[in-house]
């Protein structure tokens, strides 16, 4: 179950300057499992694994379709733009100045809001639901 999302159309863009305070921001919500909306509930809980350094308190929980521990197997923010699902467009100079998506809604509205320091100013997405309603999220 879930509610199928594309992007129709976006105006976009950060600068590859801003990919490092980019991942760090999106690396940080990892450890707020409240913005969560995925995880692993009932039976026994697993522990975090010896060595891990992601921030994330718990590998039961995590957003969703993406790994418990993206923080740490990401390297840089359009890895975890990939993660989450997005398609990403660049520019010659390496910005990125377009996103696609096709998929189930998840959390990608979260990482989203958590980069608008770094998204250019009057950046917008145009998103289209299976029913065919169409909503706008600007920057």
């Amino acid at each position: 179950m879930g509610y199928y999302v594309q992007i129709v159309y976006s105006d976009f863009t950060i600068k590859k300057e801003d990919f490092d305070r980019g991942f760090q921001i999106v690396c940080d919500l990892n450890s707020r499992d409240d913005l969560k909306r995925g995880g692993r509930f009932g039976g026994t809980p697993r522990t975090k694994p010896a060595g891990s350094k992601s921030c994330a308190s718990s590998p039961d929980k995590w957003f969703s379709w993406m790994l418990w521990n993206y923080d740490e197997v990401c390297n840089i923010l359009p890895e975890v733009l990939e993660e989450l699902g997005f398609g990403i467009d660049y520019n010659d100079d390496g910005d990125i100045v377009g996103l696609s998506y096709h998929s189930k809604t998840g959390d990608e509205g979260v990482f989203l809001d958590a980069l608008r320091p770094v998204i250019k100013e009057d950046s917008y997405i145009v998103w289209e639901g299976e029913d065919y309603d169409r909503w706008f999220t600007r920057f």
